[in-house]
């Protein structure tokens, strides 16, 4: 677990964040930067998967695609790094489609035509483009995790897409790291998690903890989850973004 440097941590809010580890996290540097004292338990880590042969004739095919779709960085990491075996230049023919900035701006280092959302930057956000509104005999790929959300595939295909969804990558719960983040809640603020996985992972909050405790969450459909958990203060960030999941933490403080 690693915790502020400043000697004067006890002082100040204290977040804990139970997202996987990152090279580079631009969250954790503004929570620091904004002098809250910060946990950082990553209970998650990424790993990629096996390529399978569905995910392969995927590759093989790439350029009879009309759409590709990254449903996160990660998705663009491994799916990228299996595709370019095949494309060492990805196809321009391709629609290159992701849904938060970060993903977008990770996939135009290897595509030029890459769009994300205007607004909402999430699944739903990706469904209201205009270029997903009449999909009949299109042919989609989903470059995401195992057991990703299908609520996207489903609405594709009602919109008369064939989808083909590429698996490339797995979240794994470490355990041991779930009990350190339960024994860490009682000293924090605020727990911030990125996904209904991660909250559903740290479990339900403690009784002794939801008047005090606030959940900060990218979404409507994770704060949901949030008060399935027993969480009364629930702060929903405008994105996922770093600067907007800050933003709320910093509201949730102000609130308690």
């Amino acid at each position: 677990m690693r915790g502020n440097k400043s000697s004067n941590c006890e002082k100040r809010p204290k977040i804990l964040v139970v997202r996987a580890k990152r090279v580079d996290d631009e969250f954790l540097e503004l929570l620091r930067d904004a002098n809250l004292a910060v946990y950082s338990i990553p209970i998650m880590s990424i790993k990629p998967l096996p390529i399978s042969q569905r995910v392969q004739d995927v590759i093989d095919n790439f350029d009879h695609y009309d759409y590709a779709i990254f449903i996160s960085v990660n998705a663009v990491k491994f799916g990228v790094s299996r595709l370019k075996h095949s494309w060492p230049i990805l196809p321009r023919s391709v629609q290159y489609l992701c849904i938060g900035q970060n993903t977008g701006q990770l996939l135009s280092q290897y595509a030029c035509n890459v769009l994300i959302p205007d607004t909402m930057l999430t699944t739903e956000g990706l469904l209201s483009m205009p270029q997903l509104k009449l999909l009949t005999k299109k042919k989609v790929a989903i470059f995401r995790g195992k057991g990703g959300r299908e609520d996207l595939t489903i609405e594709l295909q009602v919109r008369g897409a064939q989808v083909s969804v590429c698996e490339v990558y797995q979240r794994l719960i470490d355990q041991t790291q779930v009990a350190l983040a339960r024994s860490t809640l009682p000293s924090v603020d605020c727990l911030v998690a990125h996904s209904g996985e991660l909250l559903e992972s740290v479990g339900k909050l403690p009784k002794t903890l939801v008047e005090r405790i606030s959940a900060i969450v990218p979404s409507d459909r994770v704060g949901a989850i949030a008060k399935v958990l027993g969480y009364k203060r629930v702060m929903v960030a405008e994105s996922a973004l770093p600067t907007a999941m800050l933003k709320s933490t910093q509201d949730a403080l102000v609130r308690n």
